[in-house]
């Protein structure tokens, strides 16, 4: 997505509270190399509850299984999408570390993770979900967390957090480095409404979504097509064909908004 125009600051205490709430990311060393990575789907796991006792109570949802998805990126050793959609990524030049709860995806100036752009991806309404984990915050121009050209992104700017969509508005929020932050942003009816903590900290008036396909995949920890390489770890990235609510978000947050 091009360059866009900048938005205002918003106030330091939501930085604050975004980064009290989410705490400083552990160190860990990569989990492995940094070569191509397979896009096989999660391998089997076994759920077996031991015991009697009468009926058991039906799991909790699962972080892929909502029917709104178009893309679901747990980052656990791979990039396959967990969602009914099965848009699997393909990915080059990353390693993998410790997570929030599992593994994140580590990213670096030669890394490339790429999401083919299927007919799911033709969206009126957007809602991204994902943990940030940012080395440093850029000293100069911008890092792409993902991106879809000219369509949405979702930027770090040495300001903070920028979310883009329905043409040439953003809106955004500072975030710290070397910590992890859960973003969201939503895009739809109008507005773009941008997340941090599970907090709403930003919004903006914005257009319709541009629906055409058939340009460039969705590119993750990047720009798209190419260039403003994130340099850090992601987890948990969800990609809803609906606008999510200010509960729902917050409850993905971990629910202390």
């Amino acid at each position: 997505m091009g360059a866009l125009g900048s938005f205002g600051a918003a106030g330091s205490a939501a930085a604050a509270a975004a980064g009290g709430a989410t705490g400083a990311g552990g160190a860990g060393a990569a989990g492995t190399g940094g070569g191509d990575v397979a896009t096989g789907a999660a391998g089997p796991g076994g759920t077996g509850h031991g015991g009697g006792g009468g009926p058991q109570p039906p799991p909790p949802p699962g972080f892929c299984d909502s029917s709104a998805l178009v893309g679901c990126y747990r980052f656990d050793g791979d990039v396959a999408d967990g969602s009914s959609q099965q848009n699997h990524a393909t990915a080059s030049g990353v390693q993998f570390a410790p997570g929030v709860e599992k593994l994140a995806i580590v990213l670096g100036a030669q890394s490339l993770v790429r999401v083919p752009e299927t007919p799911s991806y033709a969206l009126t309404e957007l809602s991204i979900e994902i943990r940030v984990y940012p080395d440093a915050l850029p000293a100069e121009g911008r890092e792409g967390i993902a991106d879809h050209d000219g369509r949405w992104g979702l930027f770090l700017y040495p300001d903070g957090i920028c979310c883009a969509g329905g043409g040439a508005q953003r809106a955004g929020a500072p975030i710290p480095a070397q910590a992890w932050t859960h973003v969201a942003c939503t895009i739809g009816a109008g507005t773009i409404t941008v997340y941090l903590a599970g907090a709403a900290v930003a919004q903006l008036a914005t257009g319709a979504l541009d629906t055409t396909l058939g340009q460039t995949p969705i590119s993750v920890g990047s720009n798209a097509p190419s260039g403003d390489p994130f340099l850090g770890r992601l987890d948990g990235l969800r990609l809803f064909g609906t606008v999510r609510s200010p509960a729902e978000i917050c409850a993905a947050a971990g629910g202390k908004c």
